[in-house]
């Protein structure tokens, strides 16, 4: 299904493309027929005249010299047609090559942005399978056991104070055992019941309604294939913005945007085929606000990233459109859903890569529950392609207590397009419930935004053209 569309266009495109041509070759064909036509009319009533001019057809017929003299007349005007038609066929031939280049243009752009749909195709199948796992363990059923059972694990044993006590434990379990009479067996399982219970199960886990679900928590834009070239076109993969984190234009916009919205923070954050990067992260600090200026600076936070699946804008990607949303960030926002924690870490462990790098990092910060490590420490993280400039501990932890948090918040996240492709999103968010954030100045700033990417890359390819 996600491919069916894309092919379609494909084929689409490449038959207007030959239509085009084919319109042109026309065209060229229908002038060079007029000029033809009119040569030729033109050529006749030049024949006449030069007949006219030698006595007449009986005596250009009667004499040798005057037929030459009219058959090389003829002969020029032969070679007008053969030109004419020759011009016709150079037509032919420079329109063919035009549409087989931009038809090899249009395939290889095809092929690799298939190679980007069988990715993601693969990735989603496989985060369906360990999800759909995770909701059939959640409900006493292990699908990769022929009987379905979930090992239980034994209760621990009741710790014993010391060796008198076990000893005395050990004689009054032995004398229990010799009190007892023979222990009754139980009733053997009934295969059929526990089979029924395993279908309904997993009848009920594995449904389209759940399946639906789950497509909802971790969605996927329908031109992702597409979206992901634009990335990278204008350098915004996660090992290639560097130099934007912390960038001052970007910078300037989430400042202005605290200020007019009158919010607690504001972020432009990239977003390539695996995570989200915050490069410009602007935070009203509650010390700050409060004209302290003897308080310390918030944390730095620009270069704080998490994965595209727990990124809330994962959604702004998908409606390639401004969304905005009330509600908490540690459970669910409004038209938001996100998957659980107990999701993500079966992630991880069933080998998803950005989860697997991103959970560690948070369990460290959240190891450190004294706050020893300071702020601007960085992160353990196995891909930090940002060196100095990469996630820190300040940044986790400004990261949970806005995300950990289950007071009423806002979010507003408008997308940033180039090319018509959502490459980054402009956020604010708000430590309460806000339905007067204007959708329009939030296009405005996102715009703003795009312009400093465009602009860059734009640098970037002239710089490149300078050093070739």
């Amino acid at each position: 299904m996600l491919t069916s569309g894309r092919d379609c266009q494909k084929f689409k495109d490449i038959s207007d493309s030959i239509q085009r041509q084919l319109t042109v070759i026309a065209a060229a064909a229908a002038v060079e027929t007029h000029d033809i036509i009119t040569d030729e009319f033109e050529q006749g009533q030049a024949l006449r005249d030069k007949i006219a001019e030698l006595g007449g057809a009986a005596a250009v017929a009667a004499d040798p010299e005057l037929k030459a003299q009219c058959a090389a007349f003829m002969k020029a005007s032969d070679e007008l047609i053969v030109g004419a038609v020759d011009e016709v066929a150079r037509a032919v031939r420079l329109e063919a090559q035009k549409s087989q280049k931009k038809m090899d243009e249009m395939m290889e752009q095809s092929r690799a942005q298939t190679k980007v749909l069988e990715d993601q195709v693969a990735n989603l199948t496989k985060m369906m399978e360990v999800l759909l796992q995770q909701r059939l363990g959640g409900a006493g059923v292990d699908a990769s056991k022929e009987d379905g059972k979930m090992e239980e694990t034994p209760p621990p044993a009741e710790p014993v104070a010391n060796a008198s006590d076990a000893a005395t434990a050990s004689d009054a379990a032995t004398d229990s055992e010799r009190s007892e009479t023979s222990p009754v067996p139980a009733p053997a399982p009934d295969p059929d019941a526990i089979a029924r219970k395993i279908s309904e199960t997993v009848d009920t886990q594995i449904s389209g309604a759940v399946v639906r679900d789950l497509m909802s928590r971790m969605p996927v834009a329908d031109t992702e294939a597409e979206r992901v070239e634009v990335v990278r076109k204008y350098g915004l993969d996660k090992d290639d913005v560097t130099d934007l984190i912390g960038d001052e234009g970007l910078r300037e916009i989430t400042d202005m945007a605290i200020e007019t919205f009158g919010v607690h923070d504001s972020y432009v954050g990239t977003i390539d085929a695996t995570r989200q990067t915050m490069v410009a992260f602007s935070r009203k600090g509650e010390d700050a606000a409060s004209g302290d200026a003897a308080a310390p600076p918030p944390p730095k936070i620009a270069g704080l990233w998490a994965p595209n699946i727990m990124s809330q804008c994962k959604h702004v990607v998908k409606k390639n459109d401004l969304l905005q949303s009330n509600g908490c960030f540690a459970t669910e926002m409004e038209h938001m859903p996100n998957l659980t924690m107990p999701d993500y870490f079966a992630l991880a462990q069933a080998g998803h890569e950005e989860c697997g790098r991103f959970l560690p990092a948070i369990g460290a910060v959240m190891a450190d529950a004294e706050g020893a490590v300071p702020d601007d420490a960085l992160v353990p993280d196995e891909h930090n392609p940002h060196g100095d400039k990469g996630m820190t501990y300040g940044a986790v932890r400004a990261f949970l207590q806005t995300m950990a948090s289950d007071a009423d918040a806002h979010y507003s996240g408008a997308p940033i397009q180039i090319e018509g492709q959502t490459v980054a999103t402009f956020c604010v968010l708000d430590n309460k419930r806000r339905d007067d954030i204007d959708p329009e100045a939030m296009r405005a700033f996102a715009d703003r935004a795009r312009d400093v990417l465009v602009d860059r890359a734009a640098r970037r390819r002239a710089e490149m053209e300078k050093e070739e």
